[in-house]
């Protein structure tokens, strides 16, 4: 099932887009591959819609605050590029990054501090880039991310 919406912004002209129905797929959990897949901002994505990831410690993570869940879609994987969305709740981890990362902030917001200090706050509509081999710290304060 799959729903036409038209976004409409000033000075930007789009074509309708199709955003895929949160927890509607096909019977193997796939979306169709032909299908843009939008995400709203200021929207999470519902739980029905995300796998469970388990412990942090699965991807590179020291929990130091809070008992965060983890969860994660995949929209697309091919050819070593993987895509989709991840969320994380309210919590504090050190994560040294087992992949490179390039995220858009669709919901709430995340704090991010390097090893020299440097500090970056990440919030709807933000986009940033990680290496792989990064270790950040990265703040959850919201609900989630």
């Amino acid at each position: 099932m799959v729903e036409v919406h038209r976004h409409d912004r000033p000075g930007v002209n789009l074509v309708p887009t199709l955003m895929a129905a949160p927890c509607v797929a096909a019977s193997d959990g796939s979306l169709d591959p032909a299908a843009m897949v939008v995400y709203e901002l200021g929207t999470p994505v519902p739980q029905c819609a995300l796998m469970d990831l388990g412990d942090p410690a699965n991807l590179g993570g020291t929990v130091l605050e809070g008992a965060p869940k983890i969860a994660a879609r995949v929209d697309y994987a091919r050819n070593g590029i993987r895509t989709g969305v991840f969320q994380a709740t309210r919590s504090t981890a050190l994560i040294h990054f087992p992949l490179t990362e390039h995220a858009t902030i669709i919901y709430g917001s995340v704090t991010w501090t390097d090893e020299t200090g440097q500090t970056m706050t990440s919030h709807v509509d933000d986009s940033y880039f990680l290496r792989q081999g990064n270790v950040m710290l990265g703040e959850v304060r919201g609900p989630l991310i």
